[in-house]
């Protein structure tokens, strides 16, 4: 059975990071648009409708991956997943507020496990629109 191309966009900063889970989420199907800056993925998101927001939490200068989130779900509800090398208290705490946050993969972590959090991130998100 093939799977429908599911849109995807992932927001980090980090070049080789990007590719590593670039390549597992296209591996498994799913079609990607990366940005590498809170404005760049403003951009992206208003000229693509996504199934699903992947983001690292500190994306550098400019807007970090909660203030980028907020800004997309003003625009259009989705859901969200992070990556962060940040330690669960701290995701917790800024995370929780997020409305479209079903949660977050410490960086580090294998790629299949990425993608099976993508994957259980779009099932909770389709079970509760319908």
């Amino acid at each position: 059975m093939v799977k429908k191309a599911t849109n995807i966009l992932f927001i980090e900063d980090e070049a080789i990071i990007a590719i590593v889970a670039i390549h597992a989420m296209r591996a498994a199907g799913y079609s990607v648009d990366r940005a590498s800056t809170g404005e760049e993925a403003l951009k992206l998101f208003a000229l693509q409708d996504y199934e699903l927001v992947v983001s690292d939490i500190e994306l550098g200068s400019g807007m970090d991956g909660i203030e980028t989130t907020e800004r997309l779900l003003k625009r259009a509800a989705v859901p969200v997943l992070f990556i962060t090398a940040y330690e669960k208290d701290e995701v917790d705490r800024r995370a929780r507020a997020i409305a479209g946050c079903y949660g977050y993969i410490k960086k580090g972590t294998d790629m299949g496990q990425i993608v099976d959090a993508i994957e259980l991130c779009l099932q909770r998100s389709n079970g509760c629109r319908g």
